[in-house]
């Protein structure tokens, strides 16, 4: 039987893997591959994300795997972006990656590679929908990591200054037009949450939960929790070229942090990721910045506690069912847990301010088998939910069932 033949386009590049969003993207794509399909990967080679060939994972040197990388000068552009707000109604955020030179390159990969499908990974690649249906009969399916709109509109609700806020607003809500003129033209919406499969369903758009997925280590060593003695150490992973990333760690430093620490003397706060503007933040007794995290297992093989305190984002945090899979208890905003299935207080602890969290740790420190606790349902939760071999079984019969309507 011929090979099921998948076109997957990416807003960036997945290797290396080095935050959330590449791993999302990276799962998405061995999961393909182990369904049996041949995958063209086209991904666009960024300042921001540039393509390094020999980054390229071992398991993808297969002939089942082709790459290609297309330039794009994503930048933004102060002179466009004042013309653009003034003189256009269309979002900025998709007319910088619609380029002729990029649809030109797009249709020439399409036309050699004739896909039975094509897979849409993320905002910049859905900003060709509209080009490639004009170009091919494949189907298209957008794989949603996030409600892009949705992070706007909350950032402008988070800005203080009057302007900033004014125009983030108006960026939010060009952006959702865009995403709602361009839903009509998709066959299926693979959605990393509920609340993202929510919003296309709600536009009359097939959509579907596809978590991310992990190859979950069963011979690893449950991971060491804290006893009570020594530095209770909480961090923080994440891409802090993000800015609801940014405004987590701003956040947590500079309004909890200090009165946690207060309290508990032995608690520090390490921080690390992509892009980390170390200057950006306050020195703070206890708290450690680092650049980006080369080794992930090793960084976090001393460490008690991951925290996520996003005020806003949407979509899921793959850095909670990745601290689950490790054994790693997880404390984490309302809006850092929005779109993943957990209870707080079974599989995580949630807090929404200095309170909150120094109740949580109080109780850490007097019920250590409550944290246990959290550690093992977590990991039981993302054995359900995120397991690599029933993901990629799944992917494979979306995959066949989309294309055998598509040939009817």
């Amino acid at each position: 039987m011929e090979k099921i033949k998948v076109l997957f386009i990416g807003n960036k590049v997945p290797f290396p893997d080095l935050d959330g969003g590449t791993a999302a993207s990276r799962a998405m794509i061995q999961n393909i591959l182990d369904a049996g399909c041949t995958v063209q990967a086209v991904f666009f080679d960024t300042e921001k994300h540039p393509v390094r060939s020999e980054a390229l994972f071992p398991e993808w040197h297969d002939p089942a795997f082709s790459l290609e990388k297309i330039r794009v000068d994503t930048r933004v552009n102060l002179r466009d972006a004042l013309l653009n707000l003034f003189f256009s109604t269309k979002s900025y955020h998709i007319i910088r990656v619609q380029k002729s030179i990029v649809q030109k390159q797009l249709q020439a990969i399409t036309e050699k590679f004739v896909p039975d499908i094509i897979i849409l990974d993320g905002l910049f690649a859905l900003a060709q929908a509209p080009f490639l249906k004009s170009v091919t009969r494949a189907p298209l399916v957008y794989r949603a990591h996030n409600i892009e709109s949705e992070i706007w509109f909350r950032l402008a609700g988070h800005s203080r200054f009057s302007p900033k806020k004014r125009y983030l607003h108006i960026l939010a809500k060009r952006l959702q037009k865009f995403e709602k003129k361009t839903a009509h033209l998709l066959r299926d919406v693979w959605a990393v949450s509920e609340p993202t499969a929510q919003f296309f369903a709600a536009l009359k758009v097939p959509a579907r939960v596809v978590y991310p997925s992990f190859r979950l280590q069963s011979h690893e060593a449950p991971h060491e929790q804290y006893t009570g003695h020594g530095p209770f150490r909480m961090f923080h992973v994440g891409s802090m070229d993000w800015q609801p990333n940014t405004e987590a760690v701003a956040f947590f430093v500079k309004d909890i942090f200090p009165q946690l620490r207060r309290q508990f003397p032995l608690v520090e706060f390490h921080a690390g990721g992509r892009h980390f503007d170390v200057d950006a933040f306050p020195e703070t007794e206890g708290v450690f910045y680092y650049g980006e995290i080369e080794d992930y297992r090793a960084f976090t093989a001393d460490k008690h506690a991951l925290v996520v305190p996003l005020l806003s984002g949407s979509g899921i945090r793959m850095k909670i069912p990745e601290a689950w899979a490790a054994g790693i208890p997880v404390l984490a905003t309302p809006a850092a847990i929005r779109g993943i299935p957990a209870e707080p207080d079974v599989h995580f602890g949630m807090f929404s301010n200095t309170a909150e969290l120094l109740a949580l740790c109080r109780a850490w420190l007097e019920s250590p088998e409550y944290w246990k606790k959290l550690s093992q349902n977590g990991r039981r939760q993302v054995e359900e939910l995120f397991s690599h071999e029933a993901l990629a079984k799944s992917v494979g019969e979306y995959i066949a069932d989309i294309v055998r309507l598509d040939k009817k």
